[in-house]
């Protein structure tokens, strides 16, 4: 369950699923908005990701996503953990990474311009 208003994530169950338990990251594309949605154990990719100025989305043909454009490693999302992202090559959107719930709303914990390629 999601629950939008506009480009913000107001609400998910989403870290209480196998995926994020897993440590699986997932994006949530809404109203020209990539929000990523960071579990618990993986919350230290933050610290990357903030150093980053803008975020550059690849789409594979196989319908991953790989995301870069800070000095670590990019993070590659696999389609299964991707909704509602339908596109066109070259278009901007916001970049979102959100992680568990703090007074009961999802937490943004940073945005960034971003640019599909």
């Amino acid at each position: 369950m999601i629950r939008n208003h506009g480009p913000l994530l107001l609400a998910s169950d989403w870290w209480q699923s196998p995926a994020a338990q897993g440590g699986l990251f997932a994006l949530s594309c809404h109203a020209g908005a990539l929000r990523l949605l960071v579990p618990r154990s993986r919350e230290g990719v933050l610290n990357d990701l903030r150093l980053a100025e803008k975020i550059e989305v690849r789409v594979s043909c196989d319908g991953s996503m790989t995301l870069s454009g800070w000095p670590g490693m990019p993070l590659v999302i696999q389609p299964e953990d991707v909704s509602g992202f339908q596109a066109e090559n070259h278009q901007e959107w916001i970049f979102a990474a959100y992680t568990a719930p703090r007074r009961d709303r999802p937490h943004k914990a940073l945005e960034r311009p971003a640019w599909v390629l």
